[in-house]
């Protein structure tokens, strides 16, 4: 194994434009430090931007596939490969890298990158001395990559393969996600839930009838609420950073973080107290920073004042809530509303102007039952990707020092 600076691995490197975008909810996307998820592209939590901002942020280097993307700033290198068909731009603190491919494929370059030989030389070469790490391009150009003269192509399968177990499980969830929203806009946004015939019901002459409080007709027999009669927000609390630990241990519990639901590298944990607010894999969790307004679910422990936990109030209510909460109407206006503040949050306050259709019980147990299947298996799929993020962290630093090798 022989060490190259990073400079003489690439064709080029080039560093985003610094200026904050005009984010759009369609266009084309924009790559933010979020979705650089251990190599792969995770768009989840997705953001576009318009044609000519689209153009103006690729005037330095137009990103392609078998780019590599990394992040030099929250969290410092952070990195994931363009897929084929990927149209994109990049959003702020990261860096387009281009592999020079006469010497290194971009998927061998992209591993070397995620492993700790490269990753700990990341963690030195921040010397801002900022509260926010920032890693600078000429320290970037100097990085030492390890390129394994022999076994190339058999450590870019492997790891390569699990990457794609991982990329299946995630198209599993995102079908699950659809069809489960799709069934919350059936029923209870175009009213064509199953009546008692199992016909769809508005569509087969239900009755209707005219909510003051929401401007609209709603299916007869239903009621028009205030959200916070039927929900309650918990913000969080934040223990000092001594107090935080990277491994568990007898006596304390997981500290979740927003980033912790679509990065698991970065875990910790803090001492059991009182003071901690809770949340179970269930519990409907929202964003409060950030992408406020997102919703959340599938890890449980102490949340911290990022996040805040929705306690619903009364039976077969929390899943209604929760695909409530995540549908898109709902989502702009939280988000909308979040920019309202110096720093863009949201409190209790924002769930105040929020009103709902409550549907009979009977409707409520149906689809908590339906719901609470899909989250479930939702919850199934993350955890099966996050042992296998846990195996390549593992394989990772092994096969990059040359410690495990082929036969």
């Amino acid at each position: 194994m022989r060490y190259y600076p990073l400079r003489e691995l690439c064709a080029a490197i080039t560093d985003c434009p610094h200026s904050t975008p005009q984010w759009r909810s369609e266009g084309v996307l924009a790559v933010r430090n979020f979705n650089l998820d251990c190599g792969r592209l995770n768009l989840t939590d997705s953001w576009f931007v318009d044609e000519e901002t689209y153009l103006q942020r690729v005037k330095r280097a137009v990103p392609e596939p078998g780019d590599i993307i990394l992040s030099r700033e929250a969290p410092v290198g952070a990195a994931a490969i363009i897929p084929e068909g990927t149209r994109c731009c990049l959003g702020q603190r990261l860096v387009l890298l281009k592999a020079d491919r006469s010497r290194i494929s971009p998927q061998y370059l992209l591993f070397a990158l995620l492993s700790e030989q490269v990753q700990t030389q990341f963690r030195r070469a921040d010397s801002t001395g900022s509260i926010v790490s920032n890693l600078c391009i000429p320290d970037l150009m100097e990085i030492q990559v390890p390129v394994c003269e022999n076994g190339q192509e058999d450590i870019v399968r492997l790891l390569s393969g699990i990457n794609r177990a991982i990329d299946l499980n995630e198209r599993q969830r995102g079908l699950l996600a659809r069809e489960l929203g799709m069934i919350y806009e059936s029923w209870f946004v175009q009213y064509d839930f199953p009546d008692e015939n199992g016909r769809p019901y508005r569509s087969s002459g239900g009755a209707m009838e005219y909510s003051g409080m929401l401007g609209r007709e709603i299916p007869a027999g239903w009621q028009a609420r205030e959200l916070p009669e039927l929900a309650s927000w918990n913000g969080g609390s934040q223990p000092p950073k001594s107090q935080h630990i990277s491994e568990p241990r007898p006596g304390y519990v997981r500290f979740i973080q927003n980033r912790d639901y679509s990065d698991s590298r970065h875990l910790t944990y803090i001492p059991e107290s009182p003071r901690n607010r809770l949340c179970s894999e269930m519990d409907i969790m929202v964003d409060k920073y950030g992408s406020a307004g997102q919703t959340r679910f599938g890890i449980a422990g102490a949340y911290n004042v990022a996040l805040s936990c929705i306690d619903v109030n009364g039976r077969n209510m929390r899943e209604y809530i929760r695909s409530y909460l995540s549908s898109a109407e709902v989502r702009r206006y939280l988000s909308g509303s979040s920019v309202a503040s110096t720093r863009a949050s949201l409190n209790a306050d924002n769930l105040s102007f929020l009103a709902i259709a409550v549907p009979p019980e009977e409707i409520l147990a149906r689809y908590e039952e339906l719901a609470q299947a899909h989250i479930r298996r939702i919850i199934a799929l993350d955890k099966s990707s996050r042992r296998f993020e846990e195996l390549r962290g593992r394989l990772i630093p092994q096969l990059m020092s040359g410690n495990l090798q082929f036969r």
